[in-house]
């Protein structure tokens, strides 16, 4: 907002004397003097106002000699696309904690993923539960419990080749494949190879991965969890079944992250 200058004019102060009248000559007298008084007084009255306007030039010269040079046009900063809420509000880890019936010890964090348009990514959104540090040979070491990634894309094709394509990783890693029931939706967990217990699902223009530490649950009851929260994620973004005007702009913090 800008804010106009204010101007205050001072005016000269006009000075009486009071004369006792005594007669035509004693009145005359007084008229000079008056007479010579007033001529007197107007040059203080003319300096005051060119002091005014002295001063009001000067302001105005100060202003323009102060006034700062138009800035260049910064660019616009893109903000990152993501599902109008972070996983506090899509995936809060009550959420996880009743997939799991049991609570998760440990801290949450999340990223907001930018945009990749590489491989057609529109938004992500990576969720961590259950992070906690250890000391390993005098290392620190932190481990995540639970990660779920959820990705949206700008077709359901490009969806499910990002799917196809983190399996075909998995498999090159030495990792066993087995599908998977996500609702509606077929996906698909991957173990061994040096990876953690994993599971991928499109469905639509949106994937979910989900990660979980191998002794976080019975290795038998172990696809089971991971389709609960797979769905979970699917059922906290629902409302983004088409790509491209579902994703909002975000003014959280951004990091670019590789998961489905």
């Amino acid at each position: 907002m800008l804010f106009a200058g204010y101007g205050v004019q001072v005016d000269a102060p006009t000075r009486r004397r009071s004369v006792p009248v005594a007669g035509i000559a004693c009145a005359a007298l007084i008229a000079c003097l008056a007479l010579s008084a007033c001529s007197k007084a107007e040059p203080k009255t003319s300096n005051a106002s060119s002091t005014s306007l002295s001063t009001t030039a000067g302001t105005s010269a100060a202003s323009s000699s102060s006034a700062s040079p138009t800035p260049t046009p910064s660019a616009t900063r893109t903000l990152p696309a993501s599902f109008s809420g972070t996983c506090d509000d899509l995936l809060p880890l009550t959420s996880i904690e009743d997939v799991l019936n049991a609570p998760v010890i440990g801290q949450t964090a999340y990223i907001v993923g930018v945009p990749q348009t590489d491989i057609g990514r529109v938004a992500y959104l990576n969720c961590k539960y259950g992070i906690t540090k250890t000391k390993v040979k005098k290392k620190t070491v932190t481990t995540t419990k639970i990660e779920v990634g959820i990705s949206l894309y700008g077709t359901s094709q490009q969806a499910l080749d990002r799917v196809a394509g983190t399996v075909d990783a998995y498999r090159l890693a030495g990792s066993t494949t087995s599908d998977a029931g996500v609702g509606q939706f077929s996906g698909t967990i991957l173990m061994g190879g040096g990876e953690l217990p994993t599971l991928v699902v499109a469905a639509g223009p949106r994937t979910v991965a989900v990660t979980v530490v191998g002794n976080l649950v019975a290795s038998s009851k172990l696809p089971t969890t991971l389709e609960r929260i797979a769905k979970a994620a699917l059922d906290a973004t629902t409302r983004f079944n088409q790509a491209g005007p579902g994703a909002t702009a975000s003014a959280s913090a951004s990091a670019s992250a590789g998961s489905s």
